[in-house]
Protein backbone atom coordinates (compact mmCIF):
# COMPACT_ATOMS: atom_id res chain seq x y z
CA UNK A 1 0.00 0.00 0.00
CA UNK A 2 2.87 2.40 0.91
CA UNK A 3 4.61 2.32 -2.85
CA UNK A 4 0.61 2.93 -4.39
CA UNK A 5 0.63 5.79 -1.96
CA UNK A 6 3.85 7.28 -3.08
CA UNK A 7 3.32 6.45 -6.61
CA UNK A 8 0.15 9.15 -6.99
CA UNK A 9 0.99 11.54 -4.53
CA UNK A 10 2.20 14.50 -6.33
CA UNK A 11 2.84 18.44 -5.02
CA UNK A 12 1.03 21.13 -6.83
CA UNK A 13 2.23 24.59 -5.85
CA UNK A 14 0.48 27.36 -6.33
CA UNK A 15 1.19 31.01 -6.53
CA UNK A 16 1.22 33.11 -4.15
CA UNK A 17 -1.70 34.63 -2.33
CA UNK A 18 -0.50 38.16 -2.65
CA UNK A 19 3.21 39.31 -3.54
CA UNK A 20 5.83 38.56 -1.15
CA UNK A 21 5.69 40.62 1.52
CA UNK A 22 8.72 41.59 4.39
CA UNK A 23 7.24 39.71 7.36
CA UNK A 24 8.74 42.36 9.43
CA UNK A 25 6.56 44.62 8.12
CA UNK A 26 3.73 42.76 7.86
CA UNK A 27 1.04 44.63 10.89
CA UNK A 28 -0.38 41.55 13.66
CA UNK A 29 -4.02 42.17 13.39
CA UNK A 30 -5.78 42.36 16.92
CA UNK A 31 -8.95 39.95 17.23
CA UNK A 32 -12.19 41.69 16.51
CA UNK A 33 -10.22 43.08 13.54
CA UNK A 34 -10.76 42.08 9.45
CA UNK A 35 -7.76 39.96 7.76
CA UNK A 36 -6.75 40.99 4.97
CA UNK A 37 -5.75 38.90 2.31
CA UNK A 38 -2.60 36.05 3.64
CA UNK A 39 0.56 35.86 1.35
CA UNK A 40 1.16 32.54 1.34
CA UNK A 41 4.21 31.29 -0.07
CA UNK A 42 3.16 27.66 -1.35
CA UNK A 43 0.09 25.50 -1.13
CA UNK A 44 0.66 21.96 -0.97
CA UNK A 45 -1.94 19.76 -3.14
CA UNK A 46 -2.77 16.57 -4.64
CA UNK A 47 -3.37 16.55 -8.33
CA UNK A 48 -6.40 14.19 -7.61
CA UNK A 49 -7.88 15.48 -4.85
CA UNK A 50 -8.26 19.12 -6.02
CA UNK A 51 -11.94 18.57 -6.95
CA UNK A 52 -13.01 18.52 -3.76
CA UNK A 53 -11.97 22.11 -3.67
CA UNK A 54 -10.65 22.03 -0.09
CA UNK A 55 -7.07 22.12 -1.06
CA UNK A 56 -7.18 24.76 -3.35
CA UNK A 57 -5.07 28.28 -3.07
CA UNK A 58 -6.60 30.82 -0.39
CA UNK A 59 -6.09 34.47 -1.80
CA UNK A 60 -8.28 35.78 0.82
CA UNK A 61 -10.61 35.09 3.24
CA UNK A 62 -14.08 34.10 1.22
CA UNK A 63 -17.35 35.37 2.74
CA UNK A 64 -19.17 33.12 4.45
CA UNK A 65 -16.43 30.68 5.20
CA UNK A 66 -14.68 30.26 8.65
CA UNK A 67 -11.07 29.40 8.87
CA UNK A 68 -9.33 27.79 11.25
CA UNK A 69 -5.38 28.91 10.40
CA UNK A 70 -3.03 25.68 12.33
CA UNK A 71 0.48 26.80 12.44
CA UNK A 72 2.51 23.76 13.13
CA UNK A 73 5.89 22.49 12.39
CA UNK A 74 7.84 19.01 11.41
CA UNK A 75 9.41 18.70 14.77
CA UNK A 76 6.71 19.74 16.88
CA UNK A 77 5.64 16.09 18.00
CA UNK A 78 2.05 17.21 19.50
CA UNK A 79 1.16 18.89 16.14
CA UNK A 80 2.19 16.00 14.46
CA UNK A 81 0.18 13.37 17.11
CA UNK A 82 -3.17 16.03 16.56
CA UNK A 83 -2.82 15.52 12.64
CA UNK A 84 -5.76 13.05 12.36
CA UNK A 85 -7.78 14.87 14.77
CA UNK A 86 -7.24 18.33 13.02
CA UNK A 87 -8.90 15.93 9.97
CA UNK A 88 -11.77 14.68 11.57
CA UNK A 89 -12.56 17.96 12.63
CA UNK A 90 -12.76 19.04 9.45
CA UNK A 91 -14.09 16.19 7.94
CA UNK A 92 -17.02 17.18 10.94
CA UNK A 93 -17.07 20.83 9.80
CA UNK A 94 -16.62 20.99 5.90
CA UNK A 95 -20.24 21.16 5.38
CA UNK A 96 -20.90 23.72 7.65
CA UNK A 97 -18.60 26.09 6.01
CA UNK A 98 -14.98 26.00 8.45
CA UNK A 99 -11.98 25.05 6.45
CA UNK A 100 -8.79 24.18 8.60
CA UNK A 101 -5.50 25.40 7.21
CA UNK A 102 -2.06 24.13 7.99
CA UNK A 103 0.51 26.20 7.77
CA UNK A 104 4.28 25.74 8.77
CA UNK A 105 6.95 28.60 8.05
CA UNK A 106 9.78 25.49 7.34
CA UNK A 107 11.02 25.08 4.15
CA UNK A 108 9.26 23.26 1.42
CA UNK A 109 11.47 20.49 0.45
CA UNK A 110 11.74 19.67 4.15
CA UNK A 111 8.11 19.65 4.76
CA UNK A 112 7.63 17.52 1.33
CA UNK A 113 9.87 15.00 2.83
CA UNK A 114 8.11 14.92 5.65
CA UNK A 115 4.91 14.49 4.00
CA UNK A 116 6.30 11.81 1.87
CA UNK A 117 7.33 9.85 5.32
CA UNK A 118 5.17 6.52 5.96
CA UNK A 119 3.45 6.15 8.86
CA UNK A 120 4.19 2.46 10.79
CA UNK A 121 0.47 0.47 11.67
CA UNK A 122 -0.33 -1.34 14.82
CA UNK A 123 1.32 -4.28 13.02
CA UNK A 124 4.38 -2.21 12.46
CA UNK A 125 3.58 -1.48 8.36
CA UNK A 126 3.96 1.20 6.81
CA UNK A 127 0.66 1.67 5.35
CA UNK A 128 0.16 5.08 4.70
CA UNK A 129 2.11 8.95 4.57
CA UNK A 130 2.18 11.98 6.72
CA UNK A 131 0.04 13.61 4.21
CA UNK A 132 -2.50 11.05 4.09
CA UNK A 133 -3.49 11.96 8.11
CA UNK A 134 -3.72 15.46 6.72
CA UNK A 135 -7.21 15.93 5.20
CA UNK A 136 -7.10 19.59 5.07
CA UNK A 137 -5.11 22.38 3.21
CA UNK A 138 -1.45 22.55 3.73
CA UNK A 139 0.43 25.62 3.28
CA UNK A 140 4.14 26.92 3.62
CA UNK A 141 5.24 30.21 4.27
CA UNK A 142 8.57 30.37 5.62
CA UNK A 143 9.11 34.07 5.80
CA UNK A 144 6.84 33.78 8.42
CA UNK A 145 4.33 36.68 7.30
CA UNK A 146 1.08 34.68 8.54
CA UNK A 147 2.38 34.38 11.48
CA UNK A 148 3.07 37.76 11.97
CA UNK A 149 -0.42 38.48 10.72
CA UNK A 150 -2.46 36.35 12.95
CA UNK A 151 -0.40 35.76 16.06
CA UNK A 152 1.22 37.90 18.49
CA UNK A 153 4.61 38.22 19.57
CA UNK A 154 4.35 36.31 22.69
CA UNK A 155 2.39 33.26 21.46
CA UNK A 156 4.33 33.18 17.60
CA UNK A 157 6.90 30.89 18.45
CA UNK A 158 4.78 28.38 20.38
CA UNK A 159 3.80 25.29 18.04
CA UNK A 160 0.52 24.48 17.90
CA UNK A 161 -1.02 27.64 17.49
CA UNK A 162 -4.23 28.29 16.14
CA UNK A 163 -6.22 31.31 14.97
CA UNK A 164 -9.80 31.50 13.84
CA UNK A 165 -11.26 33.70 11.13
CA UNK A 166 -15.15 34.21 11.01
CA UNK A 167 -17.21 34.40 8.29
CA UNK A 168 -16.75 38.06 7.67
CA UNK A 169 -12.97 37.79 7.61
CA UNK A 170 -12.75 39.46 10.87
CA UNK A 171 -10.07 37.40 13.65
CA UNK A 172 -12.02 35.91 17.02
CA UNK A 173 -10.06 33.48 18.41
CA UNK A 174 -6.02 33.20 19.09
CA UNK A 175 -4.41 29.89 20.87
CA UNK A 176 -3.62 26.62 21.34
CA UNK A 177 -6.03 24.30 19.53
CA UNK A 178 -7.08 21.59 21.62
CA UNK A 179 -9.33 19.03 20.10
CA UNK A 180 -11.56 18.97 23.12
CA UNK A 181 -12.27 22.72 23.02
CA UNK A 182 -12.29 23.95 19.12
CA UNK A 183 -15.86 22.52 18.75
CA UNK A 184 -17.32 24.62 21.04
CA UNK A 185 -15.83 27.42 20.13
CA UNK A 186 -16.33 27.05 16.33
CA UNK A 187 -20.12 25.97 17.38
CA UNK A 188 -20.24 29.56 18.69
CA UNK A 189 -18.70 31.26 15.83
CA UNK A 190 -21.03 29.47 13.23
CA UNK A 191 -23.87 30.77 15.49
CA UNK A 192 -22.65 33.99 15.45
CA UNK A 193 -22.97 33.68 18.99
CA UNK A 194 -18.92 34.06 19.79
CA UNK A 195 -18.03 37.00 21.83
CA UNK A 196 -14.49 38.23 20.45
CA UNK A 197 -14.56 41.75 22.11
CA UNK A 198 -14.61 39.67 25.37
CA UNK A 199 -12.23 36.90 24.67
CA UNK A 200 -9.59 39.53 23.36
CA UNK A 201 -9.54 41.36 26.92
CA UNK A 202 -9.33 37.92 28.67
CA UNK A 203 -6.45 37.12 26.05
CA UNK A 204 -4.54 40.22 26.69
CA UNK A 205 -4.71 39.15 30.52
CA UNK A 206 -2.95 35.96 29.06
CA UNK A 207 -0.38 37.56 26.79
CA UNK A 208 0.51 39.78 29.50
CA UNK A 209 1.87 36.78 31.67
CA UNK A 210 3.33 34.73 28.71
CA UNK A 211 4.95 37.53 28.35
CA UNK A 212 6.79 37.45 32.03
CA UNK A 213 6.84 33.21 31.79
CA UNK A 214 9.07 34.16 28.64
CA UNK A 215 11.12 36.75 30.38
CA UNK A 216 11.82 34.41 32.94
CA UNK A 217 12.22 31.51 30.56
CA UNK A 218 14.40 33.40 28.50
CA UNK A 219 16.70 35.40 31.45
CA UNK A 220 16.51 32.03 33.46
CA UNK A 221 14.70 34.04 36.29
CA UNK A 222 13.64 30.66 37.84
CA UNK A 223 13.66 32.54 41.30
CA UNK A 224 11.14 34.60 39.81
CA UNK A 225 9.06 32.04 38.76
CA UNK A 226 9.22 30.25 42.01
CA UNK A 227 7.73 34.01 43.46
CA UNK A 228 5.55 34.81 41.17
CA UNK A 229 3.78 31.07 39.93
CA UNK A 230 3.78 28.94 42.97
CA UNK A 231 0.73 28.40 43.29
CA UNK A 232 -0.23 28.29 39.41
CA UNK A 233 0.35 24.59 38.53
CA UNK A 234 -0.02 25.16 34.88
CA UNK A 235 2.74 27.87 34.76
CA UNK A 236 4.96 25.93 37.02
CA UNK A 237 4.38 22.77 35.00
CA UNK A 238 5.11 24.71 31.54
CA UNK A 239 8.32 26.48 32.85
CA UNK A 240 9.33 22.61 33.99
CA UNK A 241 8.48 21.34 30.75
CA UNK A 242 10.47 24.23 28.75
CA UNK A 243 13.35 23.12 31.51
CA UNK A 244 13.40 19.24 30.98
CA UNK A 245 13.31 19.35 27.14
CA UNK A 246 15.30 22.21 26.53
CA UNK A 247 13.65 22.38 23.10
CA UNK A 248 16.03 24.25 19.83
CA UNK A 249 18.70 24.25 23.32
CA UNK A 250 17.50 27.89 23.97
CA UNK A 251 18.36 27.09 27.52
CA UNK A 252 21.85 27.59 28.56
CA UNK A 253 22.28 26.38 32.08
CA UNK A 254 20.13 23.47 32.24
CA UNK A 255 19.02 23.13 35.86
CA UNK A 256 16.95 19.57 36.28
CA UNK A 257 16.44 19.78 39.85
CA UNK A 258 14.96 23.21 38.79
CA UNK A 259 12.80 21.14 36.74
CA UNK A 260 11.78 18.47 39.10
CA UNK A 261 11.36 21.27 42.23
CA UNK A 262 8.61 23.13 39.76
CA UNK A 263 7.41 19.61 37.82
CA UNK A 264 6.74 18.27 41.28
CA UNK A 265 5.04 20.96 42.82
CA UNK A 266 2.61 21.85 39.80
CA UNK A 267 1.64 18.30 40.01
CA UNK A 268 0.80 18.09 43.95
CA UNK A 269 -0.67 21.28 43.23
CA UNK A 270 -3.56 19.15 41.51
CA UNK A 271 -3.20 16.09 43.71
CA UNK A 272 -1.27 13.75 41.67
CA UNK A 273 -3.18 14.73 38.32
CA UNK A 274 -1.21 17.06 36.31
CA UNK A 275 -0.27 15.48 32.90
CA UNK A 276 2.10 18.45 31.81
CA UNK A 277 3.72 17.63 35.39
CA UNK A 278 3.83 13.69 34.95
CA UNK A 279 5.23 14.01 31.24
CA UNK A 280 8.41 16.50 32.54
CA UNK A 281 9.11 14.09 35.31
CA UNK A 282 9.65 11.20 33.27
CA UNK A 283 11.80 12.97 30.75
CA UNK A 284 13.89 13.74 33.56
CA UNK A 285 13.75 10.40 34.66
CA UNK A 286 14.67 9.08 31.54
CA UNK A 287 17.70 11.63 31.42
CA UNK A 288 18.61 10.39 34.22
CA UNK A 289 18.77 6.67 32.66
CA UNK A 290 15.95 5.95 35.19
CA UNK A 291 13.44 4.14 32.71
CA UNK A 292 11.48 2.14 34.64
CA UNK A 293 10.28 5.04 36.48
CA UNK A 294 10.10 7.10 33.63
CA UNK A 295 7.15 4.47 32.31
CA UNK A 296 5.55 4.77 35.33
CA UNK A 297 5.63 8.19 35.43
CA UNK A 298 4.27 8.74 31.84
CA UNK A 299 1.63 5.88 32.35
CA UNK A 300 0.19 7.95 34.49
CA UNK A 301 0.23 11.10 32.25
CA UNK A 302 -1.17 8.58 29.58
CA UNK A 303 -4.06 7.56 32.10
CA UNK A 304 -4.75 11.34 32.97
CA UNK A 305 -5.14 12.19 28.98
CA UNK A 306 -7.69 9.37 28.52
CA UNK A 307 -9.80 10.34 31.38
CA UNK A 308 -9.52 14.32 31.34
CA UNK A 309 -11.21 16.02 28.53
CA UNK A 310 -8.96 19.09 29.32
CA UNK A 311 -5.96 16.69 28.88
CA UNK A 312 -7.66 14.91 26.13
CA UNK A 313 -5.65 16.70 23.05
CA UNK A 314 -2.06 15.03 24.43
CA UNK A 315 -3.02 11.61 24.75
CA UNK A 316 -1.62 10.63 21.00
CA UNK A 317 1.85 12.53 21.97
CA UNK A 318 2.13 11.69 25.22
CA UNK A 319 1.19 8.01 24.31
CA UNK A 320 4.09 8.00 21.91
CA UNK A 321 6.24 9.18 24.49
CA UNK A 322 5.35 6.02 26.80
CA UNK A 323 5.87 3.84 23.57
CA UNK A 324 10.17 5.12 23.41
CA UNK A 325 10.51 4.64 26.92
CA UNK A 326 9.58 1.38 27.11
CA UNK A 327 11.44 0.25 23.79
CA UNK A 328 14.87 1.79 25.62
CA UNK A 329 13.71 0.02 28.77
CA UNK A 330 16.57 -2.73 29.09
CA UNK A 331 14.74 -4.47 32.48
CA UNK A 332 11.93 -5.79 30.57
Amino acid sequence: MLATALSVFTIALAAPAAPAQNSAAVETVPIGDRVPAMAIEHWIQVSDLDSRGRYEPIKEPKPGTVYVVDFWATWCVPCIAAMDKVSALQDRYEDKGVRFVGLTDESLPLVVRFLRSPVKGEDGQAQRTQFDRARFTLGVDPDGSTARQLLPDEVRSIRPQAAIIDGKGTLVWVGLPKAEELPEILDAVLAGTWDADAYAERFERELAIQAEKDRIMAEEDWAAAKEQFWDDADLLGKIAFGIAFNFGGRIQNVDPSVAFEYASRANELLDGKNAYALHSLAKLAANDGNLAQAVELQERAVEICRTDPTAAGFLDYYASTLDEYRAARTDK
